[in-house]
């Protein structure tokens, strides 16, 4: 059977993946690509953060003085952003292109007479959808290693540690 949370954790993290307003919840979504070199934080109810693929960090605007091991950190942590970002987007595909094969495989399945074949094709679709969202968990799981690591040595970056536990497992488990 299709595991249809799945299909809507990629709609969300595609959706979501480009989201700039704010909410009230607390989810890791808040990031928002600004080019190929910077990615902006979103925090609630304070100013954005952009990280940088140089290891550099800018909070309201304003450059944060980091030492070598901050800016390893923050270099690592957009490259764990922009992973999140394509496997969602890769998630999300991977979804769309099983519902549209769930449709067709109906429409043709009824349509020839035969309701026993309609489940094949959308099964092996679903199988990578599954494959794309356990590598969208990992990388969630990995941005959130990093993004202690910052906080623990960076505290100008604690209000943009969104991250918890309980979304992993979520991912995890959902």
């Amino acid at each position: 059977m299709i595991n249809f949370k799945i299909l809507i954790l990629a709609g969300l993290v595609v959706t979501a993946t480009a989201c700039t307003a704010e909410t009230d919840t607390k989810l890791f979504t808040h990031m928002t690509p600004l080019n190929n070199r910077q990615i902006a934080v979103h925090r609630h109810n304070g100013p954005d953060a952009v990280v940088s693929v140089d290891g550099e960090l800018t909070v309201d605007g304003k450059p944060v003085a980091l030492n070598q091991a901050q800016k390893e950190l923050v270099t690592r942590y957009f490259a764990g952003a922009r992973t999140l970002r394509d496997d969602g987007l890769a998630t999300g595909l991977a979804g769309a292109s099983t519902a549209l094969t769930a449709i067709s495989s109906v429409v043709t399945g009824l349509a020839s007479g035969e309701p026993d074949k309609i489940g094949d094709a959308v099964e092996a679709k679903a199988a990578k959808v599954e494959a794309q969202a356990e590598n969208l968990c990992r990388d969630l799981g990995k941005l959130a290693e990093t993004q202690d690591a910052l906080t623990a040595t960076l505290p100008e970056f604690k209000p943009y540690a969104l991250i918890e536990e309980k979304e992993i497992e979520d991912c995890r488990h959902g």
